[in-house]
């Protein structure tokens, strides 16, 4: 027998709702654990969240719930060189460059266990590299985006989002390339 104050619909309704809230509070943790990562979101308004989605560009989902970048791991500098993080991936590049020209002039093609050790060097930032890429990305277009609102409070943000935005491969193998040759070269005289 059927109770009389029981109304199934509106448990089904009930149900649901929950479930729509459920998702909702998932995305927000979800912006909050990349809101905790770097003190520099708390200047950045997350009502703008569509001004991050057109800057970041398709990937957006891809950086915001991930937390492990297989590109950042597998490329490095290249990969922020070709997101457009010019300084973080002229510095890492250089940086590399060096210590492996350095360990290639000092180590004789005899001593392999010196070019194991620089390998497992690399290994290790590159896999510190995958796994903090998202977060440092995210919090570089916060950064950004702050920054061209400021700059250019009269010009449409959105614009230019999309302009400063996204990525750049022909850039990223240019620099990465001119980078590692004028080191080589460099440390030809030393």
């Amino acid at each position: 027998m059927s109770n009389p104050f029981f109304n199934e619909e509106l448990v089904d309704e009930i149900r649901e709702h929950d479930k729509e809230k459920e998702v909702l509070n998932n995305k927000k943790k979800s912006f909050n654990r990349i809101n905790t990562v770097n003190d520099s979101y708390s200047s950045y308004n997350y009502g703008n969240e569509e001004l991050l989605k057109t800057y970041v560009g398709d990937k957006y989902v891809n950086f915001m719930t991930k937390k492990f970048n297989l590109w950042a791991f597998l490329f490095g500098p290249i990969y922020m060189l070709y997101r457009k993080m010019y300084l973080y991936g002229f510095l890492l590049t250089l940086f590399l460059s060096i210590v492996s020209n350095y360990f290639l002039q000092v180590s004789s093609s005899n001593n392999m266990m010196v070019l194991l050790l620089v390998l497992l060097a690399f290994i290790i930032v590159y896999l510190i590299i995958g796994m903090t890429f998202n977060s440092l990305y995210i919090g570089f277009c916060v950064n950004n985006i702050n920054r061209l609102k400021h700059d250019y409070p009269t010009l449409d943000t959105n614009e230019l989002c999309k302009k400063e935005g996204g990525a750049n491969i022909f850039l990223a193998v240019v620099a990465f390339l001119a980078i590692n040759i004028a080191v080589s070269m460099i440390m030809k005289f030393f």
